[in-house]
């Protein structure tokens, strides 16, 4: 994707902000009213693939809520410690697959903080966010299909083969996101952007046709508001807001 081509992609986004800006009001306004249930009553039924969707306050969360035209600035993907083969002291029941630019949790495999992706502590990270107000409101889409062994395997490969990659900086994951969405051209591994993870770890799962680069999905595709289609007779359940408090 040229630089010509990505600045006229950047001032076709910005001409919209105003428009997208009040349909992102709109879907937070519907969201914030929306019934909800406790994390503790959906906690025990999460599967590995099923997907975590949250709503941050930074100003780069904003510009990618307004850019993509929802409520949802960051993806990841909640995985049983079990279904990849993670044991030992201090490894939770579940973990949370991510990229993410926070470094205030120790990836679990690594033993050490990085940017890119990372595995967490699920409850740990659902609790510092909410706490520096990084991320204000969640929402669970769990993922329903039949999950073999052969998908758990593949989910278990890619990790090492994307974990040493870094987090890009906002030019930069625009640059990837647009080139994978609208140019359909892969780019670097060394970077890799929250949905980018998601859309590669479904994608390891045998549950996306490999018509897209895993650089062109984000967070809303994986939201009610996507039209993501899923194989292997897979499906998106609804959203389903909850809250820890």
């Amino acid at each position: 994707m040229s630089s010509k081509g990505i600045g006229g992609w950047f001032k076709k986004i910005l001409g919209e902000a105003k428009t997208a800006e009040g349909d992102v009001k709109e879907f937070l306004k519907n969201a914030t009213t929306a019934w909800t249930v406790h994390w503790s009553e959906v906690e025990p039924l999460v599967q590995t693939g099923d997907i975590l969707l949250m709503h941050g306050k930074f100003p780069s969360s904003k510009l990618i809520e307004v850019i993509e035209r929802s409520i949802w600035s960051h993806s990841a993907m909640v995985v049983r410690s079990k279904d990849i083969g993670l044991s030992g002291p201090g490894i939770p029941e579940l973990v949370l697959w991510e990229s993410n630019d926070l470094t205030n949790l120790p990836d679990l495999i690594l033993n050490k903080t990085k940017t890119g992706p990372m595995i967490v502590d699920l409850n740990k990270r659902l609790q510092t966010n909410l706490k520096d107000g990084s991320d204000v409101l969640f929402s669970l889409v769990q993922v329903h299909f039949e999950r073999t062994p052969e998908m758990m395997q593949g989910l278990k490969d890619l990790i090492p083969k994307v974990h040493n990659a870094v987090f890009p900086s906002m030019e930069e994951m625009g640059y990837e996101m647009a080139t994978g969405r609208y140019y359909h051209k892969s780019t670097s591994l060394d970077k890799i952007y929250c949905a980018e993870l998601v859309g590669a770890s479904l994608d390891a799962m045998g549950l996306l046709t490999k018509n897209y680069p895993w650089n062109g999905y984000e967070p809303r595709d994986f939201s009610a508001h996507g039209s993501l289609p899923l194989l292997g007779r897979a499906t998106f359940q609804p959203e389903i807001h909850f809250d820890l408090k």
